[in-house]
């Protein structure tokens, strides 16, 4: 975090606390299924935009990741279908419906990842976690089940790299966005 001093001399308005705005919405309340996980999408967001003169951008790109949280929290709580087709073009919206490998692959990370860092009280609601799915497909401890986990995301994100090398029909920034913001 950044003196006084040190913003002042920058020339940044930004406060010194630039995440109060989560807390104040206090979204846990009414929406008990929303993870909590501010500083997790904060480092995401920072690992896409790490350079000092980018930290607004950054405060904007991690409420972008906390509000597409709530959103997958809230499509995986009560399965509502959202209008996808309002969030891109025509001709990128067609590209999505094909299901390119490299969507395939970051959707199959991301998931992946999120089931593996799932809180202790998803599980006892009953979602349907791919780590415990796998243990019990295959008769695995949960350590073993783990380890194949984080393999099949190393699969998964090389594919990711692969796929986002090739040329595509969609603009590139589409392309870097995918695969950056699962980072």
């Amino acid at each position: 975090m950044c003196s006084r001093n040190s913003r002042t001399a920058m020339g940044s308005s930004i406060k010194p606390y630039p995440m109060t705005w989560w807390k104040e919405l206090d979204l846990a309340k009414g929406l008990p299924y929303v993870r909590d996980r501010i500083a997790e999408g904060f480092f995401q967001s920072a690992g896409v935009q790490f350079e000092p003169n980018f930290a607004l951008s950054r405060i904007l790109l991690t409420k972008c990741i906390q509000i597409l949280a709530l959103v997958d929290d809230t499509y995986d709580s009560y399965v509502v279908f959202l209008g996808v087709e309002k969030l891109a073009g025509v001709k990128e919206f067609k590209w999505l419906e094909t299901n390119p490998k490299l969507v395939e692959a970051s959707k199959f990370f991301g998931r992946l990842l999120n089931d593996m860092v799932a809180r202790k009280d998803e599980e006892k609601e009953g979602h349907c976690l791919a780590g415990n799915c796998y243990m019990k497909e295959y008769g695995v401890s949960k350590e073993k089940a783990m380890e194949e986990l984080r393999k099949m995301c190393d699969n998964a994100w090389k594919d990711m790299n692969e796929e986002s090398m090739r040329p595509t029909a969609v603009p590139m920034p589409l392309i870097t966005s995918i695969v950056t913001l699962l980072v």
